[in-house]
């Protein structure tokens, strides 16, 4: 339509934009397995540390370490709380019949965008206790013989290995997260 019969319908909008039907149903329906890849990814993976944590915890208090059984037994709550907040925060939004596709899509990614914004007290937080405690008790454990600054020495590469593993998620996160700020705006300027 180059040459509209009313100049009346172009001259106040110049830039219009229009979408091709079906665009924003493919993009929800792109980003709603996006999401479902993600956290079944996520709940295989903490399927899995439950075990993990739960075979260790298993093999440290029958060593009679049981302060380092009660770290793991943390950590394996922490994972089921991280698993918990995964489908409470950031899970796909059920489609309502009454949102038209944009709008879906603009809230699917408005959830996203805050689920990994909140990535620290949501998915990084629940897991602190648990970790602090297993590195406490494994420094507790050799303090006796080696005293405790040595202790503690000895387990400061294993924390700081813990707090760069956590600052990367956060960032990586945050990350994303911007990317659909980008992906929001886009949408909003075709209003």
């Amino acid at each position: 339509m180059t040459n509209p019969p009313f100049l009346q319908w172009t001259d106040q909008s110049q830039d219009a934009q229009f979408v091709l039907p079906g665009t924003f149903a493919a993009k929800s329906s792109r980003l709603e397995t996006t999401v479902r890849r993600r956290n079944a990814l996520e709940y295989g993976v903490g399927l899995f540390c439950i075990a993990a944590f739960g075979w260790v915890a298993w093999l440290t208090a029958s060593a009679g370490a049981l302060l380092m059984s009660a770290g793991w037994i943390v950590l394996i709550i922490g994972v089921i709380v991280v698993l918990a907040n995964l489908t409470r925060i950031a899970s796909n939004l059920e489609r309502r019949p009454e949102l038209d596709c944009r709008s879906h899509l603009r809230a699917q990614l408005v959830r996203q965008k805050q689920a990994l914004n909140s990535v620290t007290s949501w998915y990084l937080a629940p897991l602190v206790p648990g970790m602090v405690l297993v590195l406490g008790a494994a420094a507790a454990q050799v303090a006796g013989e080696i005293g405790w600054l040595k202790a503690l020495a000895g387990t400061a590469p294993s924390a700081m290995f813990v707090v760069l593993v956590f600052g990367a998620v956060r960032w990586l996160n945050h990350r994303a997260a911007r990317k659909l700020v980008a992906e929001i705006d886009r949408l909003d300027a075709l209003e």
